[in-house]
Parts: C-alpha cells; structure tokens; sequence
C-alpha cells in the first residue's frame, strides 16, 4: 500500500482480525477461503495466494477502489 499504510492481519483461535495503520483491530468474517468483509464499516478484504498456499499479498476494497498490497517479509 503506501510507504507507511500497512494491513496488520492476526489470528486468535478461530477468528481472524485486520488492522489498518492508525486503527484498532477488528474481526473480519469469511465469504470464501480468500475473500473477508468487516461488519463494522463496508470494506472487504481479499488475498492472493501462492503456490505454497501462504498468501502473497491483498486488496482493500472500499468506497469503490481496490488498493492491492504486498506481503511484508
């Protein structure tokens, strides 16, 4: 995303959460392996997977743009 933006993503037990720079984490919910959405704002996230099945990367979706990201070693 933008030098300084970054998408933080944590797994606690069963439940997955995402946290944008500046923000609180916050769960995301499944609509399929690799698409999520948040209930608290109408954003979606979807990652890209690689061979190995690890993900290399995601995209924001929100207010009608799609803001890909790379994966931080």
């Amino acid at each position: 995303m933008a030098p300084q933006f970054f998408i933080t993503v944590t797994r606690d037990g069963g439940h997955l959460f995402a946290q944008l720079t500046g923000q609180s984490a916050y769960e995301v919910f499944p609509e399929s392996q690799t698409a999520f959405f948040w209930k608290i704002v109408d954003a979606q996230l979807s990652f890209q997977i690689g061979p190995d099945g690890r993900a290399t990367g995601a995209v924001l979706h929100q207010n009608g743009r799609d803001t890909p990201a790379t994966r931080a070693p």
